[in-house]
């Protein structure tokens, strides 16, 4: 620029030291102005350039980004149809493995139901012939002792943990070795004939079993147990086994306690054919007129909610031997007291299954529990560790307490004292034992008050 100004300048002092200054500023500013119009023709026709090439570069993007999205619309249409036909394949595959599955199952069903135990039916077919030339045959159903136990039913109990199942089942056994029980833990408990009764117990050891129930089983010749952890299902079927084969004239009954470590000790199939012989052996004594009726003790789940009714979901292992059991009947905490627990029934084939009884520690050793009455929903739960204080009721003070009254009337109604004895420890009379039992709803109103001469006597 300083160069161009320059030689402008060394121009104009030429053509005046020639004498012709205007015509040199004249050539000047034609010259200027030739050159800045070719300036500004040139910068407008880059302009246009520039324009026109923005214009084909908007337009080739404007396409390219069509040509873009319908790309990606033809590719996202391919994967959906490619997906399609994936779901549908493994869909048909599924349907195939399902399908290939249920025969196979059906297959080994089959075969699991027509499979023959050489040596099970060889004994099974000795027991009918012996069982043919016996005389004794009792085909009537009945109920043993308890009215939740009947004869020939597969039963269950479901307790939770240290809430005294073991105790509860050996009083059952013991009440069933000797036809009656001593001290009623229902609303009616029946006298029968003495019945032949199997303990297998998982949880005790044999040093348990002597030191608690010794002198028990020796006086009941009918009731044996054994403890300990040679109780496999292998020993347990043997066992049975022989004394089925000992036909006593009656029936059998197997107590299991309990049915949930029997599990744990065992494999799935072993458990699984052990239910299964257990089955057959139950259906081979009732045609055989000598009804075996299995009893097993279930553990609930830990946690499990002790004041509301159980159910199926407090199973703790497999719950298909809830389903196959015919009375399944649980024991909880009460929140009354330590010393009271709660009995209810998840199933019940013969009798409302909403029924509650309150059962009571006796004073006895070993221990045993004792009918007190009717129990409702309210009162299963933990007890409290607080002492609520005693309400002050309007009247005078009752002269015996309604657990008493409980008491004395069992033990009259099993005839181990008489009237004038219980009038005598108690020192009230009987007709006021009787009439608060009545007014508190322990007895029935049909029920009938004992007569004194026969209770005496």
């Amino acid at each position: 620029m300083i160069e161009a100004t320059l030689k402008m300048t060394q121009y104009v002092e030429k053509c005046k030291s020639q004498g012709c200054g205007k015509e040199g500023l004249k050539n000047l500013a034609t010259g200027f102005g030739l050159v800045a119009g070719g300036v500004l023709l040139c910068y407008i026709a880059k302009k246009a350039v520039d324009v026109c090439m923005y214009l084909v570069i908007k337009k080739i993007d404007k396409d390219c980004f069509a040509m873009k999205e319908e790309y990606k619309r033809n590719m996202f249409a391919a994967n959906e149809n490619k997906k399609q036909e994936t779901n549908q394949k493994k869909a048909e595959l599924q349907m195939k493995v399902a399908d290939h599955r249920a025969e196979i199952h059906q297959q080994e069903k089959a075969e699991k139901q027509t499979k023959e135990d050489p040596k099970l039916e060889v004994w099974l077919e000795k027991y009918r012939q012996t069982m043919r030339q016996s005389s004794h045959r009792n085909c009537k159903e009945r109920d043993l002792i308890f009215p939740w136990l009947r004869e020939g039913y597969d039963t269950g109990l479901l307790a939770p943990t240290d809430c005294g199942k073991t105790t509860f089942m050996m009083q059952v056994a013991i009440a069933l070795s000797k036809g009656k029980c001593s001290y009623p833990i229902a609303p009616q408990c029946e006298i029968i004939k003495p019945i032949p009764t199997l303990v297998f117990s998982l949880e005790q050891s044999k040093r348990e079993i002597d030191t608690n129930y010794g002198e028990i089983c020796n006086a009941l010749p009918l009731l044996t147990i054994y403890a300990g952890t040679e109780n496999t299902p292998t020993k347990i079927l043997e066992r049975i086994q022989q004394e089925m084969m000992a036909d006593r004239g009656c029936g059998l009954v197997v107590i299991i306690d309990n049915f949930t470590k029997l599990q744990e000790f065992s494999g799935l199939k072993e458990m699984e054919w052990f239910c299964l012989t257990l089955d057959k052996l139950r259906h081979a004594s009732l045609e055989a007129g000598k009804p075996l009726t299995p009893i097993k003790v279930f553990h609930a789940k830990k946690g499990c909610k002790v004041n509301r009714r159980f159910d199926e979901s407090y199973f703790r292992g497999d719950g298909k031997y809830l389903f196959d059991a015919h009375n399944v009947l649980y024991l909880t905490y009460c929140n009354q007291g330590n010393d009271k627990r709660i009995l209810g029934f998840i199933k019940r084939k013969n009798g409302d299954k909403r029924q509650l009884w309150m059962l009571q520690y006796a004073n006895t050793h070993p221990y045993q529990y004792n009918y007190v009455g009717p129990a409702k929903e309210k009162d299963m739960g933990m007890p409290s560790d607080k002492e609520e204080p005693k309400k002050k009721t309007r009247g005078r003070e009752e002269k015996i307490s309604i657990e008493k009254c409980v008491y004395y009337y069992n033990q009259h109604k099993i005839e181990k004292c008489s009237i004038s004895e219980i009038e005598k420890e108690a020192g009230v009379p009987w007709n006021t034992i009787y009439t608060r039992l009545k007014r508190d709803g322990y007895l029935k109103p049909q029920q009938r008050k004992p007569n004194e001469e026969k209770g005496k006597s």
